[in-house]
């Protein structure tokens, strides 16, 4: 059993992160050549979350949901709940211990320590480990996780990662966090009534095209990560702590609780692999969209994002493992 789940997890972690890194690559190599400008990264960035975005979460919401999974949907919703929001706790415990006032990155230190890749990354894992009769229950358990984690990053997550305006600003934080995916994925919502469901499914021009335009998403925000690279960095000791101390809460403390927590409670075996799965992700890309269209620290975000996809390589095995041999995964 244990070999039947690792070497396919292994295999898929290893293309899927490969992947992130050579798009990136490219994106590095296109500004560090002049064949793409600093401020054709930043309208990339703008075109990521004003349009590609958006078209990605409504063409997702309105071809992966499918009612007859609907009554599970309650527990799942809870348990991401539970999960990003005990992450944030976690972030800002760990803050007050591991930053000092004076260092850099002191709110983007609770985002990047608890708030991570949903859906990219888990779905190609779960459908490559999950037996077949299996998938669509793992599918809806990372739909739900998606749909609860943009909730949080698209509202909570820009006031992190953006620049730390005036805590009396508020109507500045409010207009941020207006932003088109929020908005697109509260509209969403309505995908929960089977008409409006129907609707979109009997126009395949809209759907087809929506999902297209939505498939551009990753790649570019891997463009705008591997350019935003390419712009001068800080130097490297200029936060070393942050970085470090984030993907020590975000890449193993987050993880290691909830592997006692399945192993403790049991749940139902396909929601304990696809929770813990989540838990193990590494920080979502879409921090680099938000740093450079909010004003956030982007060389640091950069650093940062690249340090936690390189150590997810080893700490997610780490914790397959440890999770088939202390609890029993429907593999």
């Amino acid at each position: 059993m244990l070999s039947q789940l690792l070497q396919p997890a292994n295999t898929i972690l290893l293309q899927a992160i490969g992947k992130l890194f050579l798009i990136s690559l490219l994106g590095y190599g296109a500004v560090r050549l002049r064949i793409l400008s600093g401020q054709a990264v930043a309208s990339l960035s703008k075109f990521v979350l004003a349009i590609s975005l958006p078209c990605l979460i409504i063409a997702t919401l309105g071809r992966e949901l499918q009612y007859s999974l609907l009554p599970q949907m309650g527990l799942c919703l809870v348990a991401a709940l539970v999960l990003n929001l005990s992450g944030l706790l976690i972030a800002l415990a760990g803050r007050g211990i591991i930053l000092k006032k004076e260092q850099p990155g002191q709110r983007l230190f609770l985002s990047l320590s608890s708030l991570q890749n949903s859906g990219y990354l888990p779905i190609p894992l779960v459908t490559a480990v999950l037996p077949e009769g299996l998938q669509a229950s793992g599918l809806l358990f990372i739909f739900v996780y998606m749909l609860v984690m943009g909730l949080i990053f698209w509202s909570f997550g820009i006031l992190l990662v953006g620049r730390n305006h005036a805590p009396g600003n508020l109507r500045q934080q409010l207009k941020n966090m207006a932003n088109p995916p929020l908005l697109v994925t509260l509209a969403s919502l309505f995908f929960l009534f089977p008409p409006v469901k129907s609707a979109l499914s009997a126009l395949p021009l809209l759907q087809d095209t929506l999902t297209a335009v939505g498939e551009t998403t990753i790649p570019l925000v891997l463009i705008v990560l591997g350019g935003s690279l390419a712009e001068k960095l800080p130097p490297l000791d200029r936060g070393k702590i942050m970085i470090a101390g984030s993907c020590a809460i975000k890449m193993l403390l987050i993880p290691a609780l909830t592997l006692l927590a399945i192993t403790a409670v049991r749940p139902e075996p396909v929601f304990a692999f696809v929770l813990l799965l989540e838990s193990t992700m590494p920080a979502a890309l879409n921090h680099i969209v938000v740093a450079r269209e909010y004003g956030g620290d982007v060389p640091l975000t950069s650093r940062a994002l690249l340090v936690q996809y390189l150590l997810a390589l080893f700490t997610v095995p780490l914790f397959l493992i440890l999770a088939n041999l202390l609890f029993s995964l429907p593999v």
